[in-house]
């Protein structure tokens, strides 16, 4: 099977990431709950901010703030269109260190949470694209990275930059992105691999890993075993983890050497990385 076209993405994991959110949250399953009639049945992105609320976005469903030291009955507050998000299809969170909350959207850009209202951010004054499939922070500058169907975006210092095939990217179909602790970026793609690059360059020098464009057929191999990047997780440890169609691959070396599990040996891995993600927000 050939890499898939970018349009197809969107929906790759937002029934796995609805599992991912309550199946790495036992402790607190007594501590609230989801109504996926009510509240969302997909829930696609996570995020903690500053003051430890979880943010949870859903599709069809806009976005909810969860307290969870707030009593049951006051546990969410929900934002939809009606108070200021761009659309109510929410696929990327991030939340920054000045506080502020950004919410990814299907078709109109970013809209950014300044803990009282929302502004909404499009092609003509932020993003490049309207699409934006994921979000994050440098743990260096705090400055904000988003993926979409034309290209990066960096918000730092009021400032947007942008970041394309002419900056020396792959693809500019980005579909992920992970920081390690020393500010190097890493952009998965949706038919190009991974992309990586290091703040002492200001994010000049892009170097490939490519993937194949075929679905591999081995249960485990060197290399990524497939083009397409659905997400990518850091760990606390440094160890990169890549997730694809064709399996999971990871990196213990920043990057320059990759390893894949699949199949049979694909269950036992794949089954990690919802709480590694998880992990990530907590305390």
């Amino acid at each position: 099977m050939p890499c898939l076209p970018f349009r197809a993405r969107p929906f790759a994991m937002i029934s796995c990431l609805a599992l991912l959110f309550f199946s790495a949250f036992p402790c607190l399953a007594d501590s609230f709950s989801w109504d996926a009639n009510g509240q969302g049945q997909f829930i696609t992105s996570l995020c903690r901010d500053t003051h430890g609320n979880v943010w949870i976005g859903t599709e069809d469903k806009g976005v909810y703030r969860l307290d969870p030291t707030a009593p049951k009955s006051t546990q969410y507050t929900h934002f939809t269109t009606k108070d200021g998000l761009g659309d109510d299809n929410a696929y990327a969170l991030a939340c920054d260190q000045a506080g502020r909350v950004w919410v990814g959207t299907l078709n109109h850009g970013v809209s950014v949470f300044n803990g009282k209202t929302w502004k909404t951010y499009g092609p003509l004054d932020g993003p490049l694209g309207s699409r934006v499939f994921a979000l994050a922070v440098s743990p260096t500058d705090g400055s904000v990275w988003g993926a979409t169907e034309a290209g990066l975006f960096r918000y730092h210092d009021f400032r947007w930059t942008y970041f394309t095939r002419a900056e020396g990217l792959p693809s500019d179909q980005a579909s992920a992105l992970a920081f390690d602790s020393d500010g190097t970026l890493y952009v998965g793609t949706q038919c190009d691999g991974i992309a990586i690059a290091s703040p002492t360059d200001n994010y000049k020098s892009w170097r490939v890993i490519p993937g194949p464009q075929q679905i591999s057929s081995t249960a485990t191999g060197y290399g990524l075993p497939y083009a397409l990047i659905n997400c990518l997780l850091v760990t606390a440890n440094g160890t990169i983890y890549a997730g694809t169609p064709s399996g999971l691959a990871e990196s213990s070396e920043a990057g320059l050497n990759w390893q894949y599990r699949r199949a049979a040996e694909q269950s036992t891995s794949a089954s990690r990385l919802p709480r590694l993600v998880i992990s990530q927000l907590m305390p």
